[in-house]
């Protein structure tokens, strides 16, 4: 499971890049279920969704909560 909670110093695309990259090289990769949770009011989960897309990770469900 991987929370982030995008800031300045950590922003939400670049993190999501960084983790798509790192999780589509292990070896394991097709082996097990990644969770992904991206804290915050602005549009850093819907691009760091977009970049798990493009690095060929299937999203299941997305849920905006209020």
């Amino acid at each position: 499971m991987i929370l982030h909670s995008p800031s300045v110093t950590a922003p939400g695309l670049a993190t999501a890049k960084a983790l798509a990259d790192m999780l589509k090289n292990n070896p394991r990769a097709k082996r097990f279920n990644i969770l992904t949770n991206w804290q915050g009011e602005s549009d850093d989960a819907t691009v760091a969704r977009l970049a798990f897309a493009h690095a060929g990770f299937l999203l299941i469900a997305h849920q905006k909560v209020l």
